[in-house]
């Protein structure tokens, strides 16, 4: 119960740390959702008179990037920075007497922002349905996919981007500057996490690459089970 009690402090410190700087993640989500709502234009303009494009319509193209926005929300991990911050700064050896575990402390950290993404997110979902009303219709919200296959790989998908980054993290203990990794690190993300374009749209030699990569079981792999695109 005194784990459970001190876990659960942790966490509300957070929460309330994340509550402090809400200016500073109206921003970070403006960042993310700004190009999520103009892919979809982008395609849409690929579309050119055609019915659908690598099997998606308009409105498939427009509810695949809400759905991967949102998602993302749970996914996405950034904690390798904070990690590198703290151990090039000499701030770790503090947690050596703390009676908690660094990695847990770091997860409810990531958690509690997580939290606060979804919050955020809500009137930006409601300005993304008035924008794009005509093209999300009751059959496509209808095909969309949430038994319990989806969710066993958000949450693993939610799970392996937060063991990657705190992987990445640990890269601090042997490299002097690591931010060029972490930026390479977002690029590639970018390309095989389904932020840039969905899986089945991307040329079979990136495919083939991205099914080596923890990027495509992070958020695309779930993306494509929600939206029917894996059985």
């Amino acid at each position: 119960m005194n784990v459970v009690r001190r876990y659960a402090t942790i966490l509300g410190v957070f929460v309330q740390d994340s509550l402090a700087y809400k200016s500073q993640a109206v921003l970070w989500m403006l960042t993310d959702i700004a190009p999520a709502i103009i892919m979809p234009f982008v395609w849409m303009a690929g579309l050119n008179g055609r019915d659908k494009i690598g099997g998606y319509d308009s409105g498939q193209i427009v509810m695949y990037y809400l759905t991967m926005t949102f998602l993302s929300n749970f996914v996405v991990a950034h904690l390798q920075w904070e990690i590198a911050f703290a151990a090039k700064d000499g701030q770790l050896s503090k947690f050596l007497l703390y009676p908690f575990s660094y990695m847990r402390y770091q997860y409810l950290g990531n958690i509690a922002w997580r939290m606060m993404r979804v919050f955020l997110f809500i009137p930006f979902a409601l300005l993304w349905f008035g924008i794009f009303n005509s093209q999300i219709g009751a059959q496509t919200l209808a095909a969309l996919n949430i038994g319990w296959q989806f969710w066993v790989a958000l949450i693993l998908g939610h799970l392996t981007a937060f063991f990657f980054a705190w992987a990445l993290g640990m890269l601090a203990f042997y490299f002097i500057e690591v931010h060029a990794v972490y930026f390479t690190q977002y690029m590639l993300m970018a390309v095989f996490s389904g932020q840039l374009a969905p899986f089945d749209l991307l040329p079979p030699i990136l495919k083939t690459m991205a099914a080596w990569t923890p990027f495509r079981y992070t958020l695309s792999f779930p993306l494509d089970i929600l939206n029917g695109r894996l059985a």
